[in-house]
């Protein structure tokens, strides 16, 4: 659910370009433009539920609304629907660069920030892995760019929701496996914790 609500400014690009091409009957440039207002609103909608919902909206989402509002607004101004299309690349590098920086600045990796609650690593690990979702970043910000200039905007439509998402799943998923030595450790830790705990029985 938090994977969807992160996406919900993209889903709603997808469909109002959609409906608007599809149904409408609009232009690809009308539908464009139309899908990019309606993913900057989207945006700000989006960081106002979190502090309705009284919580810290988290940097990605700061991040994408910093992007969004003035690429969308260039766009829409200008009639060059090609700005907006740079905004994955941008936010991908972007994303890129604070995990690499993380690596030297703070006390802990940007990747164990996020999921460090959820499993115990060593440090190296952790380094690791945040150089992997770093470079995933950047890989990602330049495949963007092939699709911009090598498809149609109806593919990077596509790609914008279904490609980028498809990556992250498979991406993440394949961590599971590099991961998973950790987890088994980590759940014999806690239930030999629990054993030494509970008192013999009478």
């Amino acid at each position: 659910m938090k994977f969807l609500f992160d996406l919900f400014p993209v889903i709603l690009f997808f469909v109002t370009y959609k409906l608007g091409k599809l149904h409408y009957h609009l232009s690809e440039e009308i539908s464009s433009y139309w899908a990019t207002a309606i993913l900057m609103a989207a945006s700000v909608v989006q960081i106002a539920s979190i502090y309705l919902m009284r919580k810290k909206p988290q940097t990605l989402h700061w991040i994408t609304l910093a992007i969004a509002i003035p690429l969308g607004t260039t766009t829409l101004l200008l009639r060059e629907k090609i700005i907006f299309q740079w905004k994955p690349t941008i936010l991908d590098a972007a994303m890129g660069a604070i995990f690499i920086g993380s690596l030297w600045f703070g006390e802990r990796t940007m990747i164990e920030r996020l999921m460090g609650k959820a499993i115990k690593l060593p440090a190296q690990v952790w380094r690791n892995l945040n150089v992997a979702w770093s470079v995933f970043f950047f890989a990602c910000a330049a495949l963007n760019l092939v699709v911009v200039y090598r498809f149609s905007y109806d593919a990077w439509v596509n790609f914008k929701l279904f490609g980028l998402m498809g990556l992250t799943f498979v991406f993440a998923f394949g961590q599971i496996f590099f991961l998973q030595k950790y987890i088994v450790e980590e759940e014999l830790a806690k239930k030999a914790a629990e054993n030494q705990n509970t008192p013999p029985a009478a």
